[in-house]
């Protein structure tokens, strides 16, 4: 069954990049809590190439509209229509109450429906990542659009500029994947992360 298409007026929710940082970290266990996943904080390289992703789709938090943080679009539900929809482009976004609801939604959008993309991001390899979602239809391959190369550009100077938060309000690094890999944290690390993103 489908949900009804409820339609919101299209209102703009900035967020400073350095709080959207701060957004993602603290709405990650929410995400991942009912598939059985962390409980705590994502390690950084995770947390800055969604922060990267994020401040890539919205203009490091100028341009989020409705608390979408991730230009995440929808044919169902609680939506904004897309003021510039043309052929290849979705037609309506979702609109989310709050800034925790929009990014908890990016966090299980991200985790599961591109996991590829999020693994390429726990590996702190932003460019994956960006390819991962490019290739699998993430970002609308429009005419004049980004291609896949300014779209991994793009991504690699938003995971720098957010790297620094990300050390900040991430998992402590001794607890990570970089720091761990080889050792048995590694294995745990990746592990609850990847049961997450069966």
């Amino acid at each position: 069954m489908t949900a009804p298409l409820v339609l919101h007026d299209r209102v703009q929710t900035p967020i400073a990049f350095v709080d959207l940082v701060a957004l993602l970290a603290s709405t990650f266990a929410a995400a991942t809590l009912a598939a059985g996943g962390p409980t705590t904080r994502p390690p950084p390289e995770l947390l800055a190439t969604a922060a990267a992703i994020v401040g890539l789709e919205n203009g490091a938090g100028v341009y989020v509209w409705n608390n979408n943080l991730g230009n995440l679009s929808a044919a169902e539900g609680d939506v904004f229509a897309n003021p510039h929809a043309q052929a290849g482009a979705p037609s309506y976004f979702l609109h989310f109450e709050t800034p925790e609801a929009g990014a908890t939604e990016f966090w299980r959008w991200w985790l599961y429906r591109y996991r590829d993309s999020a693994l390429a991001g726990l590996a702190g390899n932003v460019e994956l990542a960006a390819r991962e979602l490019y290739r699998l239809g993430y970002v609308a391959e429009l005419p004049g659009g980004p291609t896949m190369a300014d779209y991994e550009r793009g991504a690699r100077a938003f995971y720098r500029k957010g790297w620094g938060s990300a050390l900040d309000q991430g998992a402590p690094r001794e607890r990570t994947i970089g720091q761990a890999i080889g050792g048995p944290l590694a294995l745990g690390a990746l592990g609850a992360l990847g049961m997450v993103l069966r």
